[in-house]
């Protein structure tokens, strides 16, 4: 019972190298002599290993350039960006002419230029005499 037992268990792992071979490739390997088979049988079990040993190879799906540019890109954006404590010289102009209110929205435009330069607060406010206080931490200059 012993030897049968033991043939059983070099047979199972010998059939599960022929898996994945044709039937024909199959033939073939038992046709073989017992040594030859014995040799096809090694190089396939190494082969299947090496197949699982491997890791996959996969193609470089994004632009690392790309990537950084961006990342500078935001950086250099967020290191415009007006803060909390930040010094301001803002151009102010009327933008109606011709009438009272233009004449007034002038004068008020002069003295908010005057008043230059502008200290944000802790919040990143701003304090215009005769206007108010504006938010503008976040804003870029142009915003």
């Amino acid at each position: 019972m012993f030897a049968l037992l033991a043939s059983a268990a070099w047979i199972t792992p010998a059939h599960a190298q022929l898996e994945g071979l044709s039937s024909e490739q199959r033939r073939m390997i038992e046709q073989l002599p017992a040594d030859q088979r014995r040799e096809v049988m090694r190089r396939l079990e190494q082969e299947r290993g090496t197949q699982r040993q491997a890791r996959p190879e996969f193609p470089e799906v994004v632009d690392r350039e790309a990537v950084d540019a961006q990342r500078e890109a935001r950086e250099a954006d967020e290191a415009r960006r007006i803060r909390a404590g930040d010094t301001l010289v803002i151009s102010f102009r009327a933008a109606a002419v011709g009438t009272d209110a233009a004449t007034r929205a002038q004068t008020v435009a002069q003295r908010l230029d005057r008043s230059n330069p502008y200290l944000l607060d802790e919040l990143g406010r701003i304090s215009l005499p005769g206007v108010g206080v504006i938010p503008l931490a976040g804003l870029t200059t142009g915003e």
